[in-house]
């Protein structure tokens, strides 16, 4: 984890697939835990060609089902493994997993965990008449469920099309940053890159033909060059390729 250097990671999987039996399976769950966070490490760093290979870890999870400590799987990891699968387009394999391990949440996020999972499943299926079902049951008991469920309902607007009411949703999120005391850094500026970015394709898409060359190559070079973490960013990519 300090170096991030693939060396040791090679190493370790190279260990675990030749001495498996040796081990408990507690242990072996705890060995693949490490491995997957490493991964999502360097996901987070902008790294998505390991999205691929932290998938492939969460397939030996599943098939071996060392996903569970203590008989419960976190809310953290059941919302990354749902993120790395949905990217990767592994919607049959993510909806079973959603389903087998909905039971096995802390009752306090399970609802929202759940639903959030599903509302985004369906999002990426484009089946937006039913994802308000799952979106709607969110009680946002953690702030990370707010921010989300905002950022993908922002997503839903843009696609279907209805500008009023993302630009409502830009409103309540600048307010929520602004009005709750306890939001980490990251959250915040979550919170303020997906209100600028989106804001900007708002503007693409309203702009005549004759503004809306010249913005598309200013959006795209500060996208290109943003540094800070940017929710759904390959998303924003997709929107700007379109217009």
């Amino acid at each position: 984890f300090d170096s991030l250097d693939d060396t040791y990671l090679k190493e370790i999987l190279k260990y675990l697939k030749t001495h498996e039996k040796k081990f408990r399976k507690e242990n072996l769950s705890y060995y693949f835990h490490y491995i997957t966070q490493y991964y999502i490490n360097k996901v987070n760093l902008g790294q998505i060609a390991y999205r691929q290979s932290a998938f492939d870890i969460f397939k030996i999870m599943k098939e071996k089902k060392l996903f569970l400590i203590d008989n419960i799987i976190t809310d953290l990891e059941f919302n990354n493994v749902s993120n790395m699968a949905l990217a990767l387009g592994e919607y049959e394999w993510i909806d079973e997993f959603i389903e087998e391990y909905k039971n096995y949440l802390d009752p306090d996020f399970s609802k929202d965990a759940y639903n959030l999972a599903k509302a985004k499943l369906l999002f990426h299926k484009k089946d937006y008449e039913n994802i308000f079902r799952y979106l709607n049951e969110i009680e946002f008991k953690d702030p990370n469920y707010y921010i989300n469920s905002k950022f993908l309902l922002g997503r839903v607007y843009y696609d279907i099309k209805n500008i009023d009411a993302i630009k409502y949703i830009i409103n309540n999120l600048r307010q929520y940053a602004r009005v709750k005391k306890k939001l980490s850094i990251e959250q915040t500026e979550a919170i303020r890159t997906f209100n600028k970015y989106i804001n900007e394709i708002i503007k693409l898409y309203e702009s005549n033909k004759s503004e809306r060359k010249f913005l598309l190559v200013i959006l795209q070079k500060e996208l290109d060059n943003e540094k800070r973490f940017v929710p759904a960013k390959n998303w924003m990519y997709e929107k700007v390729k379109e217009l």
